[in-house]
């Protein structure tokens, strides 16, 4: 039977050996913030933050949150059961709590201030932007979409001129622009859509 107390405790800055915490199969009624207890139906500790009881979890793989900042982890939870954040070689990656597959983003607006790769079926218009060509007037251009389907287009950099001329879709990852005089090399930026 456990003793009850009815003030603070005041261990003078000792330690507590041995103790385990309160083991319970649902949260307790009425708590107060800061209370904890063990929850025996899914093995997590919980504690009431003065609105709701929350999951404290740190994992040997990762972070409950992403403000650790100035850490070495590679790897951060968004909550107990959430995605959880990876960075790997420089590059970022949402994955799964059980980082088995990538997780779904959802935004308002991305602003991408480099180049935007799309790896699986993207339901916008891709763009490939370049102007690097050599001075010959079949010029093919490797936009990597994965798709015939594209729209393309030449501006002529000196005075962003539209250029006309012919555009094949030589195959699912290269349109090839052909020219009736071979144009100075890197004077044209060529953008392929799709």
């Amino acid at each position: 039977m456990s003793i009850p107390f009815l003030s603070p405790i005041d261990l003078n800055k000792l330690e507590i050996q041995n103790a385990v915490i309160q083991q319970l199969a649902i949260a307790p009624s009425s708590p107060v913030t800061g209370q904890f207890y063990y929850l025996t139906t899914d093995n997590t500790i919980n504690y009431w933050n003065g609105t709701a009881w929350k999951v404290l979890d740190v994992t040997s793989s990762g972070h409950l949150q992403n403000t650790d900042l100035g850490t070495s982890s590679a790897t951060f939870y968004i909550g107990s059961a959430g995605p959880l954040i990876k960075s790997a070689s420089g590059a970022f990656s949402l994955r799964n709590a059980g980082d088995t597959a990538d997780a779904n983003l959802t935004v308002n607006d991305l602003a991408v201030g480099g180049s935007l790769i799309v790896t699986g079926t993207a339901p916008f218009p891709r763009k490939f932007v370049t102007a690097t060509h050599a001075a010959t007037s079949s010029i093919a251009i490797t936009h990597n979409l994965g798709t015939k389907d594209v729209v393309a287009s030449v501006r002529r950099i000196a005075d962003d001129f539209i250029v006309q001329t012919q555009s094949v879709a030589t195959s699912t990852t290269v349109v090839t622009f052909t020219f009736g005089v071979a144009p100075t090399a890197n004077s044209l930026s060529f953008t392929v859509m799709g």
